[in-house]
């Protein structure tokens, strides 16, 4: 991970997301979350993807997309909320 590039998104944004198909503890998401911590990022930051809660799905690809909140649709909520949040 480029960690020069996580500081420097964040000294200038004071919302930072991170989203991925895959489980949001010990993801990408946590990496940055680290990154910010250790540098003691003031703003919001909110990871996007599976949750521990979400039961066991099997499908293909869109079906658990869909089953776990990953659809363009749902991101794109999911934003909207957080940016009122802030």
């Amino acid at each position: 991970m480029d960690i020069t590039a996580v500081n420097q998104i964040a000294e200038v944004h004071d919302i930072i997301l991170s989203l991925e198909e895959h489980n949001i503890h010990g993801g990408l998401g946590s990496a940055v979350a680290e990154v910010l911590a250790e540098n003691s990022y003031r703003g919001h930051f909110k990871r996007i993807g599976i949750s521990d809660s979400t039961g066991k799905h099997i499908g293909t690809a869109d079906y658990l997309r869909e089953k776990h909140g990953l659809t363009p649709e749902t991101i794109y909520n999911q934003i909207l909320k957080i940016m009122k949040i802030t």
